[in-house]
């Protein structure tokens, strides 16, 4: 079906229909949501003029602006965009619930989300990268423990899941001696529970 090709056939076309299905009402110009999303004025207007063609999005001038928003009243965006989209959002709050739950938050300060997961550039083959930030040394095995526990269940799943352990104190050393995989973290991840990154190297 060319529809679906035309709709979801790049990376910035699935990202301006997240960013749309997330607000739906809301009406938005070029230059906010190319901020928003880090997406070039240029590609966003290029992208919107496609939709627009699709009739997925509804485009109304105000003096010179353009504003567009998602076309609610579209069948396809009815039946089957904002399903698809709802279905994605609603298993990554799963997954990362799974993660999350076995650990407390005397064990936990802070639970990071890395990698293509949190750059929303993941694939159905993609590994999960996660990082605990452990409140002590001594909690360290305890953290191992339930985290090998954690990523046999989700490889008997079909999906690996890696879990880096640090303690609080190792993790500022790091950012501070400016190790690139900890400096990437504060690019890109995403902290999913407890301490934000800022507080974490305070």
């Amino acid at each position: 079906m060319q529809l679906i090709e035309n709709l979801f056939g790049s990376k910035g076309r699935i990202k301006v229909l997240k960013k749309l299905s997330k607000h739906t009402g809301w009406q938005f110009n070029i230059s906010e949501l190319s901020k928003d999303m880090a997406l070039n004025k240029g590609a966003v207007s290029r992208i919107v003029s496609r939709l627009e063609k699709e009739n997925v999005v509804i485009v109304n001038k105000k003096g010179k602006i353009k504003l567009f928003q998602l076309n609610e009243e579209n069948i396809f965006v009815k039946e089957a965009i904002l399903p698809i989209l709802k279905i994605e959002e609603e298993l990554f709050k799963n997954i990362k619930k799974r993660i999350i739950h076995p650990f407390s938050e005397d064990i936990a300060s802070s639970i990071i989300l890395y990698g293509s997961y949190a750059k929303g550039s993941e694939r159905l083959e993609s590994d999960i990268d996660v990082m605990v930030i452990i409140k002590s040394k001594a909690l360290e095995e305890k953290c191992r423990l339930i985290s090998n526990k954690i990523s046999q269940e989700f490889l008997e799943n079909g999906t690996m899941l890696t879990i880096d352990v640090l303690d609080g104190k190792e993790f500022k050393k790091l950012y501070f001696n400016k190790e690139p995989s900890i400096v990437s973290i504060f690019g890109t991840g995403t902290v999913i529970k407890g301490k934000n990154l800022e507080e974490l190297i305070k």
